[in-house]
Formats: structure tokens, sequence, C-alpha cells
């Protein structure tokens, strides 16, 4: 599970994890996040371009996560830094993962989505 490699600057070991996870559990819910969620809707442009757009009411992390995917699919990105769409699925869920864990009521998912929109919105 872990691989230890040297940091170079350092000098010393650290430990890498070397497992990839498709699932991530927050609370008692278990949430699958792949590649095949990976779908662009008809009102996806006018409803990111919406400044009312309300994150926090979404109350589906897999929309949620979807959106974040449009995104950067939207802006170029993916395509420019030819990022593979499972690592980037893989990426998305563990920071929804690391916001889950501190159980912020401000400082968590749907707030790191909102701060993602209104700095692409920027673009």
């Amino acid at each position: 599970m872990f691989k230890k490699i040297k940091n170079l600057a350092e000098g010393e070991e650290v430990k890498r994890v070397t497992t990839r996870r498709t699932t991530s559990k927050t609370g008692d819910q278990e949430t699958k996040f792949d590649a095949n969620y990976l779908q662009i809707y008809e009102d996806d442009d006018k409803k990111l371009k919406d400044w009312s757009l309300n994150i926090p009411a979404i109350t589906n992390d897999l929309e949620k996560s979807r959106l974040v995917w449009f995104m950067l699919e939207d802006l170029g990105l993916i395509t420019e830094f030819s990022i593979d769409r499972n690592t980037l699925c893989e990426f998305i869920l563990q920071i929804k993962a690391g916001y889950s864990l501190h159980k912020n009521a401000f400082h968590n998912y749907s707030h790191g989505v909102t701060g993602n929109k209104y700095t692409i919105k920027q673009c």
C-alpha cells in the first residue's frame, strides 16, 4: 500500500500512497465517482454562467463533482494538459474526502466547489 521513496531535496525517505480508490466514505454515505459520470448536459453552460447558482442547494455530491469536471472541461484544461479522466475523478474524489474529514459547517465540499465556480467564472 505504501511505497518508500527518497525525498531528493531533504535526502530522507517519505511514504507515498500507491493504491487508487474510486470510492470515498463520508459519514454514512459512500460515494463512487468515475469517468462514467462525466457527461455534459444541455444546461451546464447556462447554469455555471448564472451568478445565482446555489451550489450548497445541490444535495448530490456526484453532481457537484461532475460540475467541477465540466468547469475544467469548458476551459479546455483537460485536453490542454492531457489529463486522464479517471485520474481527474480520483483527484476530485480525494479533494471531497479531504473536506469531509473535518466536518466543518462552512469550509466544506460545497464551499470548495462554489469557490472553484466563481474563480473560474472570472476566466
